[in-house]
């Protein structure tokens, strides 16, 4: 016998009962990924390049896509700034290259992000040490910082070198001090360094120190932070400096007065003379950052300035 097709130009849909014969049984096994732990700061240190250094832990978890790092704004209302963002596969430290740490103390924040897009934010900030200084009548100095926040302070390690040299450590003080004296200053140019020590040991900053240390200041200067009476009596404007800027201060008759520009470690970067009370700074080949304006007379002025748009 053949069969003949047959062409038939429209379709049918069937739908034909039936019944199960028998019963097969399935496992089911539902493979959930490990959840993603949010990371843990381990500091906020300074590098030599003068910039903060943030490194962290974070549980090995395949899930994890990166980390973001976030910095506090300037201005408070403005929020979190994203500084940067790294892989997962990659080592957990980042350096804050925008960052000016002998200008103020930076809060930070890091967080992990899963391959959706979830993000887990570090349980604990970290807040870095802004190291300051004033010098007294009996020219010594008192060193002041402000509190490291982030871990449980053990104590504060102060670091000395005169001339330059290796910082070495000078002397220990409780996490409940943040404010000390130092008389032996016998050489013209001192610097200083803090550290926060943990009292977790097991805390590494990728400096190598198991702790955090604060920006670096050099007394060949007396640039205080705190000296409001000289910096509030001398103006520029603008301040952030694109191209130049107008300098006004008290000038006393019959004499010059020297102008000096420092970086934020001391280093003077241009210097000169000035006739009256009121100048031109202009910019020329400076770099973008803070600098110290000096002005010195029979009384010294001084003002933090911003050159560039950061």
């Amino acid at each position: 016998m053949y069969l003949k097709a047959v062409i038939i130009p429209f379709f049918f849909i069937c739908i034909i009962p039936f019944s199960l014969k028998g019963q097969n049984k399935y496992s089911v096994y539902i493979n959930q990924p490990a959840k993603v732990e949010a990371p843990i700061i381990n500091s906020v240190t300074v590098t030599k390049d003068n910039k903060n250094l943030i490194t962290w832990e974070q549980a090995a978890n395949e899930n994890i896509e990166h980390f973001n790092i976030y910095r506090d704004a300037t201005n408070v209302s403005d929020g979190w700034i994203l500084i940067d963002r790294v892989p997962y596969k990659s080592k957990y430290l980042t350096e804050d290259i925008s960052s000016f740490p002998n200008f103020r103390s930076y809060t930070y924040r890091v967080s992990t992000v899963d391959k959706c897009g979830n993000e887990f934010f570090s349980l604990r900030n970290h807040k870095t040490i802004l190291l300051d200084f004033e010098e007294t009548k009996e020219n010594a100095f008192i060193l002041k910082w402000n509190n490291y926040e982030g871990f449980d302070v053990d104590r504060y390690n102060i670091f000395k070198s005169e001339g330059g040299d290796t910082l070495q450590l000078s002397r220990s003080v409780p996490a409940t001090t943040n404010l000390i004296t130092d008389y032996d200053t016998g050489n013209d140019n001192v610097y200083y360094q803090a550290e926060a020590v943990s009292k977790i040991i097991s805390t590494k900053s990728a400096t190598g120190n198991e702790a955090a240390r604060s920006n670096v200041i050099s007394t060949r200067l007396a640039l205080s932070l705190s000296d409001s009476a000289n910096s509030t009596n001398i103006q520029v404007y603008p301040n952030p400096i694109i191209i130049s800027a107008y300098v006004k201060f008290p000038f006393e008759s019959n004499q010059y007065c020297s102008l000096t520009l420092f970086n934020l470690s001391g280093q003077p970067v241009l210097s000169g003379k000035v006739y009256s009370g009121e100048f031109e700074l202009e910019r020329g080949d400076l770099k973008d950052g803070f600098y110290i304006l000096q002005v010195a007379g029979s009384t010294i002025y001084r003002k933090k300035i911003l050159i560039g748009r950061l």
